[in-house]
């Protein structure tokens, strides 16, 4: 049995039909639907292989035209089935083209995507994968079939083909080896004492992987991936003398972790450390305390529990605002920083005359992050990924505060990310200059608590603020309204 409850038959014997019942996507898209499956498999049946995927890929287009979050589960049963149908259908293909088996082994991902412990999916996916010669990519499917379904025959038969051909060199074999080698550069120079240049390696390592498809990431160059991640966070830590490093850089890095494995404990103790050092101490707390429900012998978690109730026993009330916050308020300000720290870099622009090109960057990114955070959202795999990392805060807020704090979080990670050599640069001003920028900085946070209105007399760089944050919002509007 699959997760969803029906039976997925594996051995690729004929195409899957499903009684559709009526959702949330009008009805006569539905009846076509399940027009189209009844068609399609009617074709198949007669062995008319090319208009049958025709038919069927008619149909999902027109299914996928309406969020997803508006399916019933019904509704998703069926577009699995179809997307089984389809790749079920290219893997018959006689030629067997490279093209027909990317599509096949695309078809199989869309499924899972809906649907992660489908049977039928991974079988044919493991299929595609072993017909592409990728050899350990296939074995992790039809393992994960076995798991599921340990008495799966045919997954065991082609299981055991895989691993009898896995002799050959393996896809991407080049670009692990050579993370892999930056990971041992990375421990080198680490070991030396030279931590931003250890960190330089393993990100180099990271940059290389990040080459690799998801779908086609093995589980030997995922785990590689995770410890470069965890390695690169550690290295940051470290480096207390680099502007963002042990802080909010040393969080992306160990988030990037999380995102491949949830319950990392390195991970989750290096982003505690990370939220440790930025004072946020209900974020390193949950971090912390996470770790030790995973493993309640860590000492190492366990002290730093310790020094953060003494640092946060000490520091002024308003450090630990946070930890009462209601689910809207918690969104409300991370919009709210986010937008702080549009103006503060905006800012130090103007005194660079490079006002305009950082709007412009900004106006991307943010549209960027939207997207993304609206696709984490809709993605079911995703989503639960989401809640597992930041916990009952995450699950509290209802889906419009759920994608203002993604899309706002995002767009302060991706610019610290993405121009940190720059932002670093922007920052190295003279005594005077950082007086102003002491002033600007207190300006803008007083006006964010009191909320009043802008000051008389306000330069070119209020005004390129304020054009930018209309333009991100005029944008935001337009994407929500999508």
């Amino acid at each position: 049995m699959t997760a969803k409850g029906h039976r997925a038959d594996s051995s690729g014997g004929g195409c899957t039909s499903t009684v559709l019942p009526a959702g949330k996507v009008p009805d006569e898209v539905l009846v076509a639907l399940a027009s189209a499956q009844t068609k399609g498999n009617a074709l198949f049946q007669e062995g008319k292989l090319k208009e049958a995927v025709e038919v069927y890929e008619q149909s999902l287009e027109a299914i996928e035209a309406f969020p997803s979050e508006s399916w019933s589960d019904d509704v998703k049963r069926v577009v699995v089935a179809l997307y089984c149908n389809v790749s079920h259908i290219l893997l018959k293909s006689a030629d067997r083209e490279s093209a027909c088996l990317e599509q096949a082994c695309a078809a199989a991902g869309k499924a899972l995507a809906i649907d992660p412990s489908n049977v039928k999916a991974l079988f044919r996916r493991g299929c595609a994968h072993g017909l592409a010669k990728r050899w350990q990519l296939a074995a992790d499917d039809f393992n994960e079939v076995l798991l599921l379904e340990p008495g799966n025959d045919a997954a065991r038969r082609e299981l055991q083909k895989v691993q009898g051909s896995a002799e050959g060199p393996q896809p991407f074999a080049t670009e692990v080896a050579s993370a892999d080698a930056d990971k041992v550069e990375g421990t080198r120079l680490f070991q030396a004492g030279q931590y931003f240049d250890a960190y330089a390696a393993w990100k180099q390592g990271l940059d290389t992987l990040d080459g690799i498809p998801a779908e086609m990431l093995g589980d030997r160059a995922r785990k590689l991936a995770i410890a470069l991640c965890n390695n690169a966070a550690q290295a940051l830590l470290r480096c207390t003398d680099v502007e963002g490093a042990s802080t909010e850089r040393a969080r992306v890095m160990a988030q990037k972790a999380l995102a491949l494995d949830p319950h990392n404990v390195k991970a989750l103790f290096r982003r505690g450390c990370a939220y440790f050092n930025s004072e946020k101490w209900e974020l390193a707390r949950a971090d912390f305390e996470q770790v030790l429900q995973l493993e309640p012998g860590n000492e190492a978690a366990a002290r730093e529990l310790a020094r953060l109730e003494e640092a946060a026993a000490v520091a002024p009330a308003g450090d630990a605002a946070g930890a009462s916050e209601a689910p809207g308020d918690v969104a409300r300000r991370a919009l709210r920083e986010g937008e702080r720290f549009r103006r503060e870099v905006l800012a130090l622009a103007d005194r660079h005359g490079c006002v305009e090109k950082w709007c412009q960057r900004f106006s991307k990114l943010q549209v960027q992050a939207c997207h993304w955070a609206k696709h984490q959202l809709s993605d079911p795999e995703m989503r639960a990924d989401l809640i597992e990392v930041w916990g009952p805060m995450f699950s509290s807020l209802d889906e419009q505060q759920r994608e203002d704090f993604l899309s706002s979080y995002e767009f302060v990670a991706d610019v610290k990310a993405q121009f940190a050599d720059e932002l670093r640069l922007l920052r190295r001003t003279g005594p005077e200059e950082a007086a102003a920028a002491d002033e600007v900085e207190v300006e803008a946070v007083a006006k964010e608590v009191s909320g009043g209105g802008g000051a008389a007399g306000e330069g070119a760089v209020a005004a390129a603020a304020v054009a930018a944050a209309a333009e991100v919002e005029e944008m935001l509007d337009g994407q929500r309204a999508v």
